[in-house]
């Protein structure tokens, strides 16, 4: 489960003119992705404005993606919130719904909190899940989310959660932090 291979891209949200989620225009896009080679897809990304969507609005589009009948293997959902309440709610469903692979920001809100805070946020997330096929991909982004995941808390996470925190997704653009994180991983 955690051996992912191959193209996996960011899937955008289309909205209706009422602002709620196009659920044609986006399973039109999702299966011609699928059907030309990307060999899985990212729900609910930065490109696929997250944070612009409700609690109840990211659940609906998940509830949509297995009523299509898309497999789970072929899909990662972000669930990093500010809220810790809002990440689990979104990561026990996605659980419940058979969707195991989690690409979460940290808490972003308050920016620059310490390491031992994420670490904490981590922590009761996967205790809250409680369920062992839960793999989550850290993505760091700290341009928008205002903390950065460096080695120390990689390595830190890798002691702690070898079987939950199996991936990483940089986006931070510090080539020095992705190159010792690809050393020790």
């Amino acid at each position: 489960m955690t051996n992912l291979k191959g193209v996996w891209t960011p899937i955008l949200t289309p909205q209706n003119s009422h602002y709620s989620i196009d659920k044609t225009r986006y399973f039109t896009h999702l299966r011609w992705l699928l059907n030309h080679g990307v060999d899985g897809i990212v729900i609910f990304g930065t490109n696929g404005e997250a944070t612009s969507f409700s609690v109840s609005e990211r659940m609906e589009l998940l509830d949509w993606v297995k009523e299509e009948k898309i497999p789970s293997e072929k899909i990662m959902v972000g669930t990093g919130c500010s809220a810790l309440t809002d990440t689990v709610t979104l990561g026990q469903h996605a659980v419940s719904s058979g969707y195991y692979h989690h690409l979460m920001l940290p808490p972003f809100y308050y920016k620059s909190q310490s390491q031992s805070v994420l670490v904490r946020y981590f922590s009761e997330f996967i205790q809250q899940i409680g369920d062992d096929r839960l793999k989550i991909f850290l993505y760091d982004s700290p341009q928008l989310s205002g903390m950065h995941f460096d080695v120390n808390i990689e390595l830190e996470f890798m002691v702690k959660f070898p079987n939950q925190i199996v991936g990483y997704k940089d986006s931070s653009v510090i080539l020095e932090n992705t190159i010792n994180i690809q050393n020790y991983g």
